[in-house]
């Protein structure tokens, strides 16, 4: 009995991310009340509607065997990341007052979890894509 652990095979990888895609999604659907926004209506429903979307998204594509539902998660990663200053225009950095609102916990957050999306989104796609970059072939 061996207790050496196994290098996870290739093609687990992105199944592996993809259930991490769907612990981010639950994440910013939760962010609103452990962020305590919740008070602001747009961005607490584009919270909970891209997490929610990002949960399914994850759950429909376990196997890896839907491409649009992969390139679906980077559109939500990047919009993640960009919506904190179309939904609180009062934390853009550009808006003189308060030069620290926009690196606000409520924003840095979702900026944070949108490029992790972008990011593990793109992986999935570069891991799970038929087509391989050979080199010198």
């Amino acid at each position: 009995m061996s207790y050496i652990r196994q290098a996870m095979p290739a093609d687990e990888i992105p199944r592996a991310l993809t259930g991490f895609v769907a612990v981010l999604g639950a994440l910013v659907a939760l962010s609103p009340f452990y962020l305590s926004f919740s008070g602001n209506v747009p961005a607490t429903a584009n919270a909970l509607v891209c997490g929610m979307a990002l949960v399914v998204l994850a759950a429909v594509n376990k196997d890896g065997l839907h491409p649009w539902a992969e390139r679906s998660t980077l559109g939500l990663g990047a919009w993640i990341a960009v919506s904190p200053w179309l939904f609180q225009p009062d934390v853009a950095p550009w808006v003189p007052g308060d030069a620290t609102a926009g690196f606000a916990p409520k924003v840095s957050v979702h900026i944070a979890l949108g490029i992790a999306v972008f990011v593990v989104g793109a992986f999935v796609i570069a891991r799970s894509s038929p087509w391989r970059l050979r080199g010198n072939a």
